[in-house]
């Protein structure tokens, strides 16, 4: 919902019948972010026909999934954790944990609303991804600014836990 000043409103069905995922199952872990001109967007995790996916939304008027978005961001059957954030630039970029490779690692895209694409960032969701370690990495926050971007994690290590981080100028 978006506050109007005296209440807070509904956009296109948000918060009734389907709400914004509108695609049964079980999606949950939503985060929110508002990019460019003023538009909110919704990233959950749901499992669908190929396994545990993250699904991005925004609202220009109407849900719309961005660039195949409807079927899935991460493509790999194996993600979860989703964190929204905009950038400098508006451009929408989600980080999850995807553990494809056995463990547990940070994956992240970046949204290009000009070509209509998601991208990864320097290999940032493919292999190891951001994290890349023989760790399990996990509980992933991102931060933009300017022309950076970072993205801070937990990441398991011998005596517990260690929260580490990692920036682009990209």
């Amino acid at each position: 919902k978006r506050f109007d000043g005296g209440s807070w409103i509904e956009l296109g069905g948000s918060a009734s019948a389907a709400g914004v995922s509108a695609m049964g199952g079980y999606p949950e872990q939503a985060s929110v972010a508002v990019a460019g001109a003023d538009v909110p967007a919704v990233a959950w995790q749901a499992t669908s026909g190929s396994g545990r996916e993250v699904f991005v939304k925004a609202f220009d008027g109407a849900w719309t999934g961005l660039a195949g978005s409807a079927s899935g961001v991460s493509d790999s059957g194996t993600a979860s954790r989703p964190r929204l954030a905009a950038d400098a630039n508006g451009r929408l970029v989600v980080a999850w944990i995807d553990s494809q490779s056995g463990g547990s690692e940070v994956f992240l895209k970046r949204y290009d609303w000009t070509l209509g694409v998601w991208s990864e960032i320097d290999g940032s969701a493919s292999g190891g991804g951001v994290s890349n370690s023989a760790g399990l990495s996990d509980d992933a926050a991102r931060a933009a600014g300017g022309d950076g971007l970072c993205v801070a994690w937990s990441e398991a290590a011998a005596s517990g836990s260690e929260i580490v981080l990692r920036c682009t100028r990209r």
